[in-house]
């Protein structure tokens, strides 16, 4: 099977798109476009430059111009990278009109090159429904993976327009949270929930450390409950609260905390060895509009690794936690009596026994059921 997939920028970090592609088969044929942006870019000199950046890019040719040292390692798929040469600014037609020019070029370029006549198109940005017209594809489908409208950084005006047309003409919608599931496309909408790259997690020591370190890696971003990790860190002081990963957004309050410690995102190869000095793991989400339509990465991650799991009850994480040992709390009390449980009950079984409930939840297995999808998706009108 060819693939023609837009998504985020090719290796730069371990996202759901990447997951799912890096799972493919050997023998599929993969062109990956780097991202073509979801905000209009102001007239600062950081847009400015990200955009001149877009526009003189190119395509990358091998496997070593796409590897990374934060991205899965291991995978069998290297997709030909399309960066493409687009300015923004996609609301705007006569701009439209020059990006999809550049952008057929560089891509039937780059399926001629790899002998892909008539790929399945995957989308994880509705903003492609602006380019579908000049891309021959056999299929469309078109992957949901957050309620973009309401992302930070995002914007809306673009989901807006375009998100109800990519879904309209999408031979398949694939959802990675029920609450994403668009109510007047049941039949051709597909549930696929997150999966966890298992194998590198479950490489993470189950010796419980004697360090009490409850911890959290990832972006630390609006939707962290700024609130409840302060009240957390006030009502355990024994315990040290461990943010890894970018905290550029974090709330100024946190960092006057003492027994809150925020250090920089590592690669992703890293992370098993990272999360084998924790106690334990959690996701402080706070619960709002966007909070559920969430599917963490992470929550399958931390008990692949084996880690005692403390969640906010999100729809998702308390749909997961039927069948997986987490705990769903948003209360300071009781959070700190799980901690002290936690610290008290955890062993080497019980490490081995989470990590063991994620077996069946791998990329390849969420990867196989993508393509399957694409298969019995009717053909693009």
């Amino acid at each position: 099977m060819d693939w023609l997939v837009f998504g985020d920028d090719w290796g730069a970090h371990p996202s759901t798109t990447q997951h799912l592609v890096r799972q493919l088969p050997p023998a599929d044929r993969v062109v990956w476009i780097d991202s073509i942006g979801m905000r209009a870019p102001g007239l600062n000199a950081k847009d400015v430059r990200r955009a001149a950046k877009k526009l003189f890019r190119g395509t990358s040719r091998g496997p070593a111009a796409v590897a990374s040292p934060s991205s899965p390692a291991g995978g069998p798929t290297n997709p030909r990278v399309v960066r493409p040469k687009i300015v923004p600014l996609h609301l705007i037609a006569g701009i439209r009109a020059v990006n999809g020019r550049l952008l057929t070029t560089q891509v039937h370029q780059a399926l001629d090159e790899i002998g892909a006549s008539r790929p399945v198109l995957l989308t994880s940005t509705p903003v492609a429904e602006a380019y579908l017209e000049r891309l021959r594809a056999q299929r469309i489908i078109y992957l949901r993976l957050d309620d973009y409208a309401h992302f930070p950084g995002v914007d809306p005006r673009l989901v807006h327009h375009f998100e109800p047309r990519i879904m309209s003409r999408a031979d398949a919608i694939v959802f990675t949270a029920r609450a994403l599931e668009p109510p007047d496309f049941g039949g051709k909408s597909h549930y696929l929930p997150q999966g966890v790259d298992w194998q590198h997690f479950a490489s993470s020591c189950l010796e419980p450390p004697q360090t009490r370190v409850l911890g959290f890696f990832g972006l630390v971003s609006e939707r962290i409950d700024h609130e409840l990790v302060a009240a957390v860190a006030s009502k355990c002081p024994g315990w040290t609260l461990q943010f890894v990963g970018n905290s550029d957004n974090v709330h100024p309050s946190l960092r006057q905390l003492a027994n809150i410690e925020f250090k920089p995102a590592v690669p992703y190869a890293n992370l098993p060895s990272v999360v084998a000095t924790w106690r334990a793991a959690w996701i402080p989400y706070a619960r709002d509009e966007l909070a559920n339509s969430v599917n963490p990465l992470k929550l399958r991650e931390y008990l692949a690794s084996g880690l005692p799991t403390l969640a906010t009850p999100l729809p998702e994480i308390q749909e997961l936690a039927r069948s997986a040992d987490i705990r769903i709390s948003s209360d300071v009390h009781e959070i700190a009596q799980w901690l002290d449980l936690t610290s008290q009950s955890d062993s080497v079984e019980a490490r081995r026994l989470r990590r063991d409930s994620m077996r069946n939840h791998s990329w390849r297995s969420r990867s196989e059921e993508l393509r399957r999808i694409a298969a019995g998706a009717g053909s693009a009108g």
